[in-house]
């Protein structure tokens, strides 16, 4: 079945589930002046929308990553990859509604053609709504590495990112959302790390993996009333048909 016929049903359904107060960190990967068939990359004009829409009618909930973990309905954005849009497109909206953001880095890409500068994301460190987290070095799935792949990745990324921003840093999503018990594992010996995935649904903070801390996926389809639906945890139930990404 076609993704826009199956993401018009979804949405069509959602319209008469439930909502929940629950925790939200919404994902993103890329802001673009232009529509393209990417359905990761969302057009600058809707994605301003959806900021308003956020400040309007969620303000009090919108909180940094680090609140988002402790207070219940809390809202945050989040990036995935470090692409230069992020800076160009994205932020200077961010900083304009003063919406909560956290930015993942692939740190091998830092400074390539399409992607965030040291001078960048120093920049944007500078601003109380912004913070940064770890995707690993490489880009690579995480489920398919053994230990000491995993180790490279983590010990690599760690260092060229908190030697940018002279900082620690604790936060980290998995690229494409892909993991195993054997990344879980390494994790909670090896790694005082709040883990993200993309598992499309909000979450508890009374009762949630913080080695799998699950987001919900914004998409170039998504249109005022799913966008709400999804804020408003309507789209949970799509947690019953997806599998479970940990192999």
């Amino acid at each position: 079945m076609n993704f826009n016929i199956k993401f018009n049903f979804a949405n069509f359904i959602t319209n008469f589930c439930p909502s929940n107060l629950n925790n939200k960190i919404l994902l993103y990967h890329s802001i673009t002046n232009s529509l393209k068939q990417d359905i990761f990359s969302v057009d600058k004009n809707k994605f301003e929308k959806q900021l308003k829409l956020l400040k309007k009618f969620y303000e009090n909930d919108l909180r940094n990553i680090d609140e988002n973990l402790k207070y219940n309905s809390s809202i945050t954005l989040s990036f995935d990859d470090g692409k230069a849009d992020n800076f160009f497109t994205a932020y200077p909206l961010i900083n304009k509604y003063k919406i909560p953001t956290i930015f993942f880095i692939s740190t091998s890409k830092i400074g390539k053609e399409g992607y965030l500068s040291n001078n960048m994301i120093k920049e944007m460190n500078n601003n109380k709504y912004i913070d940064f987290g770890l995707h690993g070095h490489n880009h690579v799935s995480f489920a398919d590495l053994d230990i000491n792949s995993i180790k490279y990745e983590m010990d690599t990324s760690k260092k060229i990112l908190e030697d940018l921003l002279e900082k620690k840093i604790k936060f980290f999503s998995y690229p494409y959302g892909s993991l195993s018990k054997k990344t879980k594992s390494y994790f909670k010996k090896n790694e005082d790390m709040y883990c993200f995935d993309s598992i499309n649904s909000t979450f508890n903070i009374d009762n949630y993996d913080y080695l799998q801390i699950p987001r919900i996926s914004i998409w170039n389809l998504d249109i005022e009333n799913s966008f709400k639906n999804k804020i408003n945890g309507k789209w949970d139930f799509l947690n019953k048909f997806q599998k479970n990404n940990v192999r």
